[in-house]
């Protein structure tokens, strides 16, 4: 008896875990054209960040990078976009924007240093957010023309980036 109850509260847990309410940075439907607007976003690691977009049955990937110091490195429409994905083959995504530099000087005195920061967007299909939904995503590639960053994924926001896939999926 006390297996099976101790059975059913794990399940119970488990299932109220994976059913837990998604928080969208932005979720509204326009009430002049009644499409369905949301976006998530995640962490993939210190300097940067992944959000899920959906339009509709239209999907997009956006990404924000954090480099200290300054670059001059553009991403140029159709440059590509990896994530490599557990026991899968990589996830290949084509930018939607120029993506230009921007750089500023943050903190004061003699804590000031020159970061550069990238907004770029990706096309995604149904399919591909699918499989980051299902699969952790390991590792991302960028690449500024001929010029490429990658970045490794620590479990902990893995998980959190195939939820936000999932969230913006459903």
């Amino acid at each position: 008896m006390k297996k099976i109850l101790t059975t059913l509260v794990a399940i119970t847990f488990c299932l109220y875990a994976h059913a837990q309410k998604c928080k969208f940075d932005y979720e509204e439907t326009d009430p002049f054209t009644g499409k369905y607007k949301a976006g998530i976003s995640s962490v993939i690691s210190k300097s940067w960040k992944i959000g899920f977009n959906r339009e509709n049955d239209a999907y997009s990937i956006g990404l924000v990078i954090n480099f200290p110091g300054s670059k001059k490195d553009i991403i140029e429409i159709n440059d590509t976009l990896l994530i490599a994905i557990d026991k899968n083959e990589p996830l290949v995504f084509k930018a939607l924007n120029r993506a230009l530099p921007t750089s500023n000087v943050v903190g004061q005195g003699a804590y000031a240093q020159i970061q550069t920061f990238y907004q770029v967007f990706y096309q995604a299909t149904p399919e591909q957010i699918e499989l980051l939904s299902k699969f952790n995503p390991i590792a991302t590639r960028v690449y500024f023309g001929h010029t490429f960053y990658s970045v490794e994924i620590n479990n902990k926001n893995s998980q959190k980036i195939s939820r936000a896939a999932e969230c913006i999926i459903q």
